[in-house]
């Protein structure tokens, strides 16, 4: 089954959050959306893989295969949601003899083991001119707090105990029943996270090449969302709209013609932020200078004492004055 990966973070360098309105162009007869909002009962990460479907034909039918497949993480706090760029923390981790040019991303897991979250994440690497590539698979600590990663020296299996919860700050995390849908039954609800899947046409006739249930939208914009609840109040995160104004598309030997939807976009409140290699922080460096005893250096040296004498020779001339 071909699939053309289409890696949209190289398009996201951006230097600080700021919000912005991110709208992607990626035509599909059919699109499925899936999202898990992994909590840890402050904040959440949340897998998001957009995925359009092509429709390829054989002599006697036709069947619909993925062609297209962005993957997305976002970080939600509560009431800011974050759009994470991982390409730069990928990067920096490239080894030397890897092309410095990220094609392709997936993030295959993310778990919260004691205090830490952990991200697991698949790149493709590729260089056009030399015509090869090199897949490599990362273990990433991640620090919501610095939006920096560290790149770990232990697989994923080695990674147990991941605790995960579906309330934020006293709310709880609840899926819509209608991006359900796709799923077998609703037990993967039950996991201790809520987590969703669905098909998406706006033209009937093209669920004939679906095996699972669908949605049919007849509306030109259709929200992903889901829903933190607690009491009588309720609150809808979306997450991205997909543009479901029908666009033509053609398949099959006869050129025969249906309508797909064109693309998405992201909220103007979702804020697109870099990932960077995380550097010691100021208690780090603090710590690091301390002397064996764990008493800090007092002594002024340098440029330090230079000020001293400066400011006593200033404050001399003024008392002869």
């Amino acid at each position: 089954m071909p699939r053309l990966v289409i890696s949209l973070f190289l398009l996201l360098l951006l230097a600080a959050p700021v919000s912005a309105t991110y709208y992607v162009k990626a035509s599909g007869f059919i699109y499925e959306v899936k999202y898990k909002v992994l909590s840890n009962g402050n904040e959440a990460l949340i897998p998001l893989p957009v995925l359009q479907f092509g429709v390829t034909c054989g002599m006697n039918d036709c069947w619909a295969e993925v062609y297209g497949d962005q993957q997305y993480l976002l970080l939600f706090n509560g009431s800011q949601l974050f759009l994470l760029n991982f390409t730069p923390v990928l990067l920096s981790n490239l080894p030397p003899n890897v092309p410095k040019n990220i094609s392709h991303l997936y993030f295959n897991g993310v778990k919260y083991v004691n205090g830490s979250w952990y991200v697991n994440v698949s790149v493709f690497a590729y260089s056009a001119e030399a015509h090869d590539g090199s897949k490599l698979n990362y273990v990433l600590r991640f620090d919501t707090k610095r939006f920096c990663a560290e790149k770990t020296n232990v697989s994923w299996s080695q990674i147990k105990g991941s605790t995960l919860t579906n309330e934020i700050h006293g709310w709880k995390i609840e899926i819509p029943k209608v991006f359900l849908l796709s799923l077998k039954n609703d037990s993967a609800v039950q996991s201790g996270y809520p987590s969703a899947d669905v098909l998406i046409v706006v033209n009937a006739s093209n669920t004939k090449w679906l095996p699972r249930s669908f949605i049919i939208v007849n509306q030109t914009q259709f929200p992903v969302y889901f829903m933190l609840k607690k009491d009588h109040q309720v609150k809808n995160i979306t997450l991205l709209f997909l543009n479901t104004t029908p666009v033509q598309m053609w398949y099959g030997y006869y050129n025969e013609k249906t309508t797909g939807i064109p693309g998405y976009w992201f909220p103007e409140g979702v804020r697109i932020v870099n990932v960077t290699s995380c550097k010691p922080t100021l208690n780090e460096t603090q710590t690091t200078a301390t002397t064996p005893t764990g008493h800090q250096n007092k002594s002024i040296c340098g440029p330090g004492l230079i000020v001293i004498i400066a400011l006593s020779a200033a404050l001399l001339s003024r008392k002869a004055k």
